[in-house]
């Protein structure tokens, strides 16, 4: 069993082995590379309590160091290829192979790019928290091995939801954390919905002083600043995690339409209460030129913060808007982020509208047939009867996504409901008796429970129905938070599903077995439990 999540591409041990303790230095070769070996050191004193200190040096022999170089042009690096899809951050896809070798004279990790030497320092990392521990002088002894790896796709990520709960700065950065400990690269926030607006707009604040005070309940609400946010882009960005903002529309926008009621055009007059962002119409109007004012400045503000390839539109469930009218909304608001030097992403409804050169749609409705049968409606059955007929309807048009995504020239991120929600409810309980409580109230009651292994054991190139392979560009797992209250709740969620969300999208197809990585995991976790991260306990 190697004890690391995701499997790497190729592993050889050998004999011999290496003892690594305080004393031992991290030598940097190449400057691009100093950043990583800092972040490596901070993590690893976290996750071990052993304090390394990193050093610059030259491309000679360092013995008894860990010793980190970019080899750009390395061929063994060079023949693993590319990896399938695209990044978020614009970056090489490339960039993130490496190669790392234990032996008996020390540690060495070759990338080729800095993100590679990450990936591969992160490796390390995790061989170091399963390794055999001196008790006296916290000396921890690596086995002797050599690693060859590259992710099978560019975009790995994570949809995160802090509109329906708002989470801190301190829970984002824990989650930025757990992406980078399993070699994942996108953190896409989930910014805007009905519940609360979570991003200051500077030429717009009412979008915070209304829109961000609720959220789902008697949750409190809250927003971002400006500088919360580039913060966040700079802590994601040391650890080659890249932030893709969605703003939500044109459905999903009720927190908007309170913080300027004007925007309701006709529909005021029955809008009802508006005060916490819920109640009345949730869709714009793109016939009001003041819609496009408000989203203009919100754009604005968006390509100054994020410097993503990429920006989310959302597109996804416009209840009640007639299809024309959604794909025109789509189609312009598309052009907007385009005409902003972006590329599109949006929910796989969004396909219905023209999305832009380079775009990527993210699928997800898997729980309608393919064959043009009727939909199941006793999955709906938790849904208010008077949105029975339209959801039923709005869903049904699911099929034909793939499609209009293809004809486009446009990708898909795959993120099936049934392997990526991780707003699912557990099926088996856990060994822990205490957390059964837990399992009965997280996740959606609309989601059939599932198991651990539901979300190890798919097939991305498969799990959208007549997608071909080779157009889908990465993978993504989604996490809602109707049902989550705190960080302590967002983690029993996230852990340990995300885990083999991670490797699905990094490691080859059929590379290891449920058993081998159930282990596995269970050798990572002791890592998330320093870092103060609780996990559901049902491998």
């Amino acid at each position: 069993m190697f004890p690391v999540v995701p499997l790497p591409l190729s592993v050889t041990e050998a004999d011999g082995s290496f003892v690594l303790s305080d004393a031992t230095p991290v030598v940097v070769t190449d400057p691009l590379a100093a950043a990583m070996a800092h972040v490596f050191a901070d993590d690893l004193a976290v996750e071990t309590g052993l304090r390394l200190d990193v050093t610059s040096g030259s491309g000679a022999v360092h013995a008894g160091a860990i010793v980190c170089e970019v080899a750009v042009d390395d061929p063994e690096l060079a023949a693993l290829g590319v990896p399938q899809g695209v990044r978020a951050d614009g970056r090489a896809a490339v960039s993130e192979s490496y190669a790392l070798a234990v032996t008996d004279d020390g540690v060495r990790v070759r990338g080729r790019g800095a993100e590679g030497v990450l990936r591969g320092l992160t490796v390390l990392r995790q061989l170091l928290v399963a390794a055999p521990v001196d008790p006296e002088t916290g000396a921890r002894t690596l086995g002797a091995v050599r690693v060859v790896d590259s992710p099978r796709y560019a975009w790995r990520g994570l949809s995160f939801d802090v509109a329906r709960t708002f989470h801190d700065v301190a829970t984002v950065r824990r989650v930025i954390d757990l992406l980078a400990m399993h070699r994942m690269n996108v953190l896409h926030l989930h910014l805007t919905d009905d519940q609360g607006w979570r991003i200051e707009v500077p030429e717009r604040p009412a979008l915070t002083q209304v829109g961000a005070r609720g959220a789902v309940g008697d949750r409190r609400g809250g927003y971002y600043t400006v500088e919360d946010l580039r913060g966040l882009v700079r802590y994601a960005a040391a650890r080659r995690v890249a932030i893709v903002p969605e703003i939500d529309v044109p459905g999903h926008s009720a927190a908007m339409l309170a913080a300027y009621p004007e925007l309701l055009g006709d529909r005021a007059a029955t809008a009802g209460e508006r005060a916490d962002g819920q109640a009345g119409p949730s869709t714009l109007d793109p016939d009001l030129e003041a819609t496009w004012a408000v989203l203009s400045d919100v754009l604005d503000t968006v390509v100054d913060v994020f410097p993503s390839r990429y920006v989310h539109i959302g597109g996804d469930e416009a209840v009640g808007m007639p299809d024309d009218v959604h794909a025109a909304f789509v189609t312009r608001f598309a052009s907007e982020v385009v005409a902003r030097g972006r590329r599109v992403v949006g929910w796989q409804e969004a396909s219905r509208g023209l999305l832009g050169p380079d775009a990527l749609a993210q699928h997800w409705i898997d729980f309608v047939p393919t064959d043009g049968t009727t939909v199941d409606r006793s999955q709906f059955d938790h849904v208010d009867p008077a949105l029975l007929d339209v959801l039923v309807e709005m869903f049904s048009k699911a099929p034909a996504d793939v499609g209009r995504t293809l004809d486009q020239g446009a990708r898909a991120i795959v993120s099936p409901t049934a392997h990526a929600y991780l707003d699912r409810q557990y099926s088996a309980p856990s060994d822990d008796p205490a957390q059964e409580a837990d399992r009965a109230r997280l996740g959606l009651p609309a989601y059939a429970p599932g198991t651990v292994e539901d979300f190890y054991s798919w097939e991305p190139s498969t799990a959208v129905h007549a997608l071909p392979a080779e157009a889908v560009a990465g993978v993504e797992a989604a996490i809602w938070c109707e049902s989550v209250t705190d960080a302590r709740d967002l983690d029993l969620l996230l852990l340990p599903r995300l885990a083999g969300l991670a490797e699905r999208a990094w490691s080859p197809a059929g590379a290891s077995s449920y058993a081998d990585h159930a282990t596995r995991v269970a050798a990572v976790a002791p890592a998330w439990e320093t870092r103060g991260h609780d996990w559901f306990r049902a491998l």
